[in-house]
Formats: C-alpha cells, sequence, structure tokens
C-alpha cells in the first residue's frame, strides 16, 4: 500500500462536492501521493472556477 490511504475514488467524490459548494482554491498531491492520483484530481477540477473569497469593505 502507499503511503497514502485515501483512493482516488474516494477524493475524487468528495473534491467534486467542495467544488460544487465554490470551497476549493487549490488541488494536489502530498507526500505518498501517486501521479495518477493528482492526473485524476486534475482532470476532476478542469474549467471550474476557483473559490472567490468574499470581498470585505476597509476597516473590517
Amino acid at each position: 500500500m502507499e503511503l497514502y490511504d485515501e483512493t482516488a475514488e474516494s477524493m475524487l467524490s468528495q473534491l467534486a462536492e467542495f467544488m460544487t459548494e465554490g470551497l476549493v482554491n487549490i488541488v494536489g498531491g502530498c507526500c505518498g501521493t501517486t501521479d495518477e492520483f493528482v492526473r485524476c484530481c486534475a482532470e476532476q477540477v478542469k474549467g471550474k472556477r476557483p473559490h472567490q473569497p468574499m470581498k470585505r469593505p476597509n476597516g473590517l
């Protein structure tokens, strides 16, 4: 087993939900993830918009 216990399939389903909710700025891997895992993440987010932070008035 790799050092990363999350499977690409289970992570991608979570990633899809996070993308739908507009919660994601960046995706990628960590030590132990495979090239295939990162490739799957990249495919999942292709064409999607990153999270847009709220603009706050000055002084807050």
